[in-house]
């Protein structure tokens, strides 16, 4: 899904507060990330998360809440969003939340966002800032894997 990420503000107001670190490299960064994917995934992405720590216009920013990882998000500067995910589903809103408003303050107007249908929070976000569909995907897999509740996708070729 396309968007803007200009009216991120008109959410703020019923966001739950999140900290936030941009990181910087790979080395105890992906310890937090491991965890994190372990969680949603059921597996780790550790080469993803050093390839895209080490890549060029993306940025990767922990979400903590009361001091504990959260979750994550890439920003590129592209204005893509994603791989992003969050250990509760109930956090997703308010992390796509943050990236917004941090994709705002750096300028960026136009953003991506690659969502799982299932995933209600993000959908809810996607109808209320009228984005819209230019790429739809599907996802087939013989057996369950991931909360993609709490997910959202770089892109399909990479998961």
């Amino acid at each position: 899904m396309v968007g803007t990420s200009t009216p991120a503000a008109s959410i703020k107001g019923d966001m739950k507060p999140f900290d936030y670190e941009r990181l910087q490299d790979a080395g105890d960064s992906l310890t937090q990330l491991r965890h994190i994917d372990e969680r949603v995934l059921g597996f780790s992405r550790d080469r993803h998360h050093e390839f895209f720590l080490t890549s060029r216009g993306v940025t990767c920013y922990l979400m903590r809440k009361s001091g504990i990882p959260e979750g994550y998000a890439y920003l590129w500067s592209d204005g893509q969003i994603g791989p992003l995910a969050v250990v509760s589903p109930e956090s997703l809103k308010d992390v796509i939340t943050t990236v917004l408003n941090i994709a705002s303050a750096q300028g960026v107007n136009h953003i991506s966002v690659t969502v799982p249908g299932c995933s209600e929070q993000a959908i809810e976000i996607a109808l209320k800032h009228k984005w819209r569909i230019t790429e739809p995907y599907l996802l087939m897999s013989s057996k369950p894997f991931g909360n993609w509740s709490a997910y959202l996708f770089h892109s399909s070729a990479l998961m």
